[in-house]
């Protein structure tokens, strides 16, 4: 069994172990492997087979390579690495003809858009660079070929396992041995943002295309949407001549926008760069995050009806072509589609929400129980941070201080991943609730006749009666929720039903 594995910084909530265990098929062993930088090229002699590489070390990892192929050579960066013989890398062996043909097809089309394969810079990229960050979009696709285009496409070596990048151990120049291991590099990122759009119906031939972030990410990003023929890119970073206070001044063309920025994920959940509101013209919104399920973004463009995409599939389509460069099978496309709805029902949420004494949190704690999920009480969170009932929260500090103490609890519940959660019954009365419960989870509505509702130790019903309740909260419970359930029974059967939404 070959070994494999992941390294990073700081790997706690990486789903990759999760999805290569589906992928693998016995062949292989995967572990996450946290690292300093200073222990790669050690971790790279030692029996490691194959792994992928997270940020921060993408650009870092290249130095210590071998080799590295088209995808890793046009973007910049590396994300899997796999050992083999040399002659495996010329002639291609353990790349599937997908990748071979899109690795080609990448280098062909991205020449013309003035991009040199090859790691190492040339005078000429960097020449092009800078007349790149006069023009307002930031890469144009000139229809006549100037001289520094030519030259480069004469500079392209177009072997059938992609670029020969400018870095090359001299080890291997030396001795041409055939049988020697190497250690190749490769970037499946870009295939997996290739499948992101293309799965998602996201079409960026001849349009103009903005990207948040200038990071490796947004390097992948560009290498991809060359190959696909974008009509222009502006890519906006903070320090950049289009940034986060003039972008608006730029963005009335764009018709596809593209977070490669970590902004927004895990554990900075609900962050955004942009206003949508800014975009006259965008058709399509697509966020390589994948943890939260859904970034504030993500939200932003569902409330204006425009076609958008999370990273899951990204993240899962990568680790598919990794898959098969560690052990030279091919995979078919729709086991991406197939381990994307599993992590998805894996990772989600269940959010309990409902009336005051609806049942929420005894059908939430069996429910967790019975799943092998967390459970979490935001109302219980609440009185252990303030060593205090809500009850006598209510009466010593009032609504109001209750209300953003609730907010914090849901706000921390909502990070979770895999977790039952049941809510106080008045969340529903702060709009950022639904955001912060949403974003990874399916919520569900309990309901229950007003009549066999609890009312012992509930605050809000000493002082209203239930049905005064129900009818200020009765929308809003119906606006937050995905479905709803009836909790007039026996528990046993509500917590079935929502077991069976949670697996939906």
């Amino acid at each position: 069994m070959l070994k494999c594995g992941l390294i990073g910084a700081s790997l706690k909530h990486s789903y990759s172990a999760e999805i290569h265990r589906r992928l693998s098929d016995g062949a292989y062993s995967y572990r996450l492997i946290e690292i300093k930088e200073d222990g790669i090229e050690d971790f790279i002699r030692s029996g490691i087979d194959a792994f992928n590489v997270t940020i921060p070390y993408k650009k870092t990892v290249v130095k210590f390579l071998d080799r590295i192929d088209a995808s890793a050579s046009l973007s910049g960066a590396v994300n899997t690495v796999v050992k083999r013989r040399a002659a495996e890398f010329e002639s291609g062996q353990g790349e599937n003809e997908t990748q071979k043909d899109e690795g080609k097809e990448a280098e062909s089309k991205t020449s013309a858009h003035g991009i040199k394969s090859g790691y190492a810079e040339s005078e000429i990229q960097k020449k092009q660079e800078n007349e790149n960050e006069t023009a307002p979009y930031g890469i144009k696709n000139e229809g006549a070929e100037n001289e520094i285009q030519k030259k480069q496409e004469n500079e392209t070596v177009t072997a059938a396992r992609g670029i020969k990048s400018g870095y090359e151990n001299e080890i291997l120049k030396n001795k041409g041995a055939e049988n020697e291991t190497v250690t190749v590099g490769y970037n499946t990122d870009f295939f997996g943002f290739k499948y992101l759009l293309e799965a998602n119906g996201i079409d960026v031939r001849g349009k103009d295309v903005f990207i948040l972030g200038d990071g490796g990410t947004t390097a992948t990003v560009k290498a991809v949407l060359n190959s696909l023929g974008v009509g222009s890119i502006t890519v906006v970073s903070r320090r950049g001549a289009v940034n986060y206070e003039n972008y608006m001044n730029f963005s009335a063309n764009a018709a596809v926008l593209i977070n490669a920025s970590p902004v927004g994920m895990y554990p900075d959940n609900g962050e955004c760069l942009v206003d949508l509101a800014r975009f006259k013209n965008l058709e399509a919104v697509a966020d390589v995050i994948y943890n939260p399920l859904k970034t504030r973004l993500i939200f932003s463009a569902e409330e204006r009806g425009i076609r958008c995409c999370s990273g899951l599939q990204m993240l899962v389509a990568q680790a598919k072509f990794a898959a098969e460069l560690f052990t030279g099978k091919s995979i078919e496309n729709r086991v991406i589609e197939s381990i994307t709805r599993d992590i998805t029902i894996e990772k989600r949420n269940i959010v309990l929400i409902g009336m005051p004494g609806s049942g929420k949190s005894s059908i939430g704690r069996t429910a967790a129980a019975l799943s092998g999920r967390k459970f979490i009480d935001t109302d219980e969170e609440i009185a252990g941070r303030e060593g205090a009932s809500i009850p006598y929260i209510f009466e010593k500090k009032g609504e109001k201080y209750f209300r953003e103490r609730e907010a914090f609890a849901v706000r921390e519940a909502g990070k979770t991943s895999g977790s039952v959660i049941s809510t106080g019954g008045g969340v529903v009365l702060n709009r950022e609730n639904y955001y912060a419960l949403k974003q990874n989870a399916v919520i569900i509505y309990v309901k229950r006749g007003l009549n066999l509702l609890a009312s012992a130790g509930r605050p809000l019903s000493a002082k209203f009666s239930a049905a005064e309740l129900f009818s200020a909260r009765k929308s809003l419970y119906e606006n937050f929720a995905d479905y709803e359930i009836e909790n007039d029974g026996k528990i046993a059967d509500a917590v079935k039903k929502v077991l069976d939404i949670g697996k939906l």
